[in-house]
């Protein structure tokens, strides 16, 4: 995955998030990696158990390993897999302990307000006997009630793996797998499941619902991420919708920041480039710590999960941090993030741990805190960071001249090379950071400096080019931002050999456009503009977004099609050129192609422009607005939020134990749900056309829901303070059906390709939409779709704890109020019925 950043500062009145939210924001817990290789004995669920009310006092969340049955374990129960080998998905018997200490594990912690992420390894899979033959599984849950059922076949297996060159032990055949090429990297150790298969993703959501709802797991830490497309995990959180979710993807932090981006924000990810960071100022006793990583990202900071060392770090020297342990978790225990403290370094720095802990917590630091300090002074380094409550400062190494710093603070803990402070109380004005956009054709660099001479931005020959870049107005802007101690600084602007003039006295943020020797200060036109981290997509408009490498694609051409053959870039190849909108900070360029609006292509490439194919990237799948790499398909570009229809939403009408349902465009918490009123439910699971409903207890914004009020009126009006999150409404897919969230007013028609289902307004029952008239769905609200010819008919929902009467499905329009109706939806005719239960008039009816 080549480099790619898009940060931007959260400055304006509608915060950057992008689509589906995979971690909480504002999020102030703690998380323990509850294990390390090999400690069945120290930390089996027995044991985790046992020592539930002793750390359910410091940590929020505790990861804990891969619990399925693994085949190793099913043939010898003294196997001491770790649980990398996954073989049962719905069993989870291991060498940690059986199912029912599992169970109780789970409950205990959640009975005292601490989660359990399961560590869940779905890039591969084993074998019960041999290399493939992966069982069939057919579970009833005792707590869902729910039936949950996978099968597997050759077809599920990367046609690339390994096994395609083995012999079968018993037919000494290769074994014939059929699946797609792998997504991502290759791993020999098992078999790569192939995540394009129907059957494949089917089985992930059985088994995400099966953690989540039957065994209560409050989320997911995904194993080797690297070996699938990142776009699967928003496929799987958007099903599943995890209140927690992050990524093992063990690279550089530019990758694992594309990574995230690549789940369009669905889920976070473990800060590696922070590890990284860590291991070589700690280790060396280096201590002017300039990278922290993504924590430091205020666009990446609520999905950075930081660590010091993790269970595969710790295992090689030359990835481990060995030196100044407890200095380097005092630093992430102060920084933006959610820290994962490691258990080895829980039971040695235990007592000083626990204290720092309970410091972050009271000061309120939580996963989108600010930096508000970050230097060094003298042989040691300062971050402060500001809480909710009061700021953390925090020392590594020997840090002069301080004192006055240090004045308003306590000492909560100090050691070799480190010290953690908490201020005496929440200083009346914080020290914001002031930032400096630029816009310019190419990446240009700040010399910053303060009156008294402290520069900012490293000595006049360190300078390097703006880190980050955003849109405004959809042109690139570069942006860099400043912590001067004294409130205001002085910059030029550097571009090889050229430099404006100095720009003097800048104590707030400031926009300037660049022609690689002027600058113009055009600040006092941009105060109503908004900042994005990806450009806009207007309306009516179909485009599509290129960055690759400058060096591999110097021009870029497109070339787009439909199913039908009909070209949208002029028939003749290369298509047609691409414009130029940025060279980015990373070495990148970015490119944009839009094509008339009368129609929409089905299928997308893109190339150097080059008659003789040098260059050129697979056939795409086209998604209007889609932002493209070489690799396919990176992030999707949204549409400015109508803010009045926003305004909108807190006026809408509930009626008491009525059904009804809500796509919000921000994350509503469980605190808030109490105001509201009633229960939320999320859609989690189908089955013959019964729809499994599972009880909400946030809601994560763009997501569909269904809503029982508890009363009738404006339940909705405690959330007019609330601001929308830019993005789209998702979907939610279980079996053949798909619930769907909407922004604005849309009229459904079912047809021979496409049935619809949705909640009627008057009285909230289920029904079925016609085929004539149709009917029309309001903004802000949801409905179901399911292909025509597939569609097993929606027979009842089923909501958790609820008897909800909802037992069948009658056509919206055109139906006449004396039709009846079997419980199933179809209708009967003649004057004498048999004994049963029938719908009339929208009521059941009983013949006897």
């Amino acid at each position: 995955m080549r480099k790619f950043i898009l940060s931007c500062i959260l400055a304006l009145a509608i915060p950057l998030s992008i689509l589906a939210q995979g971690w909480p924001a504002n999020y102030g817990g703690v998380m323990l990696q509850g294990f390390y290789w090999d400690s069945q004995k120290e930390t089996n669920w027995k044991e985790l158990t046992k020592q539930a009310d002793e750390l359910s006092k410091y940590f929020d969340l505790i990861w804990v390993p891969n619990s399925g049955t693994p085949s190793s374990y099913y043939h010898n129960s003294t196997s001491t897999s770790m649980g990398y080998d996954p073989c049962f998905w719905l069993t989870h018997n291991s060498s940690f302990g059986t199912e029912e200490e599992l169970r109780t594990m789970i409950a205990t912690y959640k009975a005292k307000g601490t989660g359990i992420i399961e560590d869940v390894v779905i890039n591969h899979k084993n074998g019960l006997s041999d290399w493939c033959d992966f069982p069939a599984e057919n579970v009833t849950g005792r707590n869902t009630g729910k039936k949950y059922k996978m099968s597997w076949s050759l077809a599920d297996i990367c046609k690339n793996d390994e096994c395609a060159n083995e012999k079968d032990e018993k037919s000494n055949q290769k074994y014939p797998v059929t699946g797609a090429e792998d997504t991502g990297d290759n791993f020999d150790g098992f078999r790569d499941l192939d995540h394009t298969s129907a059957n494949v993703q089917h089985n992930i959501d059985v088994y995400l619902d099966f953690l989540l709802n039957e065994l209560g797991y409050a989320g997911f830490r995904y194993d080797m991420v690297k070996g699938y497309g990142a776009e699967f995990i928003k496929k799987y959180n958007d099903a599943s919708q995890p209140q927690f979710s992050v990524g093992e993807y063990w690279d550089n932090k530019d990758n694992v920041a594309a990574w995230i981006r690549g789940t369009q924000f669905t889920s976070a990810a473990f800060d590696f480039g922070l590890h990284d960071a860590i291991r070589n100022y700690f280790n060396n006793s280096s201590w002017d710590i300039a990278d922290k990583g993504n924590a430091a990202d205020p666009s990446l900071s609520r999905y950075a999960v930081t660590f010091v060392d993790n269970h595969d770090t710790y295992r090689e020297a030359n990835t481990k941090v060995s030196n100044n342990i407890l200095a380097a978790n005092a630093f992430i225990l102060a920084l933006p993030g959610t820290p994962c403290i490691f258990w080895p370094h829980w039971t040695v720095y235990k007592a000083e741990l626990a204290k720092m802990i309970n410091a972050r917590k009271k000061a309120g630091i939580t996963n989108t805190s600010k930096i508000i300090h970050q230097a060094k002074h003298g042989n040691g380094y300062v971050t402060i960071i500001e809480g909710e409550k009061q700021n953390i400062l925090v020392i590594n190494g020997f840090a002069e001249g301080i004192d006055d710093m240090l004045k308003d603070y306590d000492c909560i803990s100090s050691g070799d090379n480190y010290a953690y402070y908490i201020s005496k109380k929440k200083p009346a004005v914080a020290d914001n950071g002031i930032t400096i956009y630029v816009k310019s054709s190419d990446t240009p660099s700040l010399f910053v400096w303060e009156a008294d001479d402290t520069k900012l931005n490293g000595e006049w020959n360190e300078v390097k080019p703006m880190p980050n870049y955003c849109f405004i107005d959809n042109e690139c802007y570069y942006y860099q931002t400043f912590y001067p101690k004294s409130g205001k600084f002085n910059f030029i602007i550097l571009h090889g050999s050229n430099q404006t003039a100095d720009i003097m006295g800048i104590s707030s943020n400031a926009y300037f456009t660049y022609d690689g020797k002027t600058a113009t200060d055009i600040t006092s036109s941009m105060s109503d503009k908004e900042v994005q981290t990806m450009p806009s997509l207007s309306e009516g408009e179909i485009c599509a977004y290129f960055e690759a490498s400058g060096t591999d694609y110097p021009n870029v051409n497109v070339w787009a099609w439909d199913a039908n053959n009909t070209n949208y870039t002029g028939g003749n190849w290369p298509g047609a050129q691409a414009t130029w909108l940025a060279n980015l900070p990373n070495g990148n360029k970015l490119w944009k192609w839009k094509a008339e609006p009368s129609a929409t292509p089905t299928h997308i490439l893109f190339n150097d422009g080059q008659k003789d194919n040098t260059k050129q990237t697979a056939d795409f799948a086209f998604t209007n607005g889609g932002y493209y790499t070489p690799s396919g398909l990176f992030a999707i570009t949204y549409s400015p939020i109508n803010v009045e229809s926003v305004n909108n939403i807190t006026l809408r009408e509930f009626t008491a134990n009525q059904f009804a349902t809500l796509c919000l465009p921000y994350d509503v918490a469980t605190s808030e749900l109490e105001t509201i009123g009633g229960k939320f439910y999320k859609y989690s699971s189908e089955t013959d056309g019964v729809l499994y409903f599972s009880e909400a207890s946030s809601l994560q914004a763009w997501n569909p829901y269904v809503y029982i009020a508890s009363e009738t009126g404006k339940n909705l009006n405690t959330l007019t303070s609330k601001i929308a999150v830019n993005g789209s409404p998702l979907s939610v897919t279980h079996g053949n059906f798909t619930f769907v969230g909407t922004s604005t007013d849309k009229t459904l028609i079912s047809n021979d390709n496409t049935t619809y289902y949705g909640y009627k307004k008057t009285d909230g029952t289920f029904v079925k939409v016609g085929t004539t008239n149709g009917a029309k769905i309001g903004a802000w609200k949801c409905y179901f779709t399911t292909p025509t010819a597939k569609a097993v008919k929606a027979k009842r929902s089923v909501f958790e704890g609820v008897a909800t009467g909802i037992e069948t499905v009658k056509t919206l329009i055109n139906h006449s109020s004396n039709d009846i109706y079997t419980i199933d939806g179809k209708k009967v005719t003649g004057n004498k019925l048999p004994k049963g239960l029938y719908i009339y008039n929208g009521k059941k009816l009983i013949i006897r």
